[in-house]
């Protein structure tokens, strides 16, 4: 989330507020992400990790 903490920076330096449309989706994507990894933790989702090579 850090490219998110940058944009916001960058958006209020400026002076501009309407970054809805350019800073939702990698927060939309990160909750995805965090969502899933949260459900690997608490064993409600299985996934057969396997070793490369």
């Amino acid at each position: 989330m850090f490219p998110l903490s940058v944009m916001l920076g960058i958006a209020a330096f400026q002076g501009g507020w309407n970054v809805r449309g350019y800073a939702q989706p990698p927060a939309v994507a990160g909750s995805g992400v965090v969502a899933f990894h949260s459900f690997l933790h608490a064993e409600i989702v299985f996934v057969a990790i396997e070793p490369a090579g």
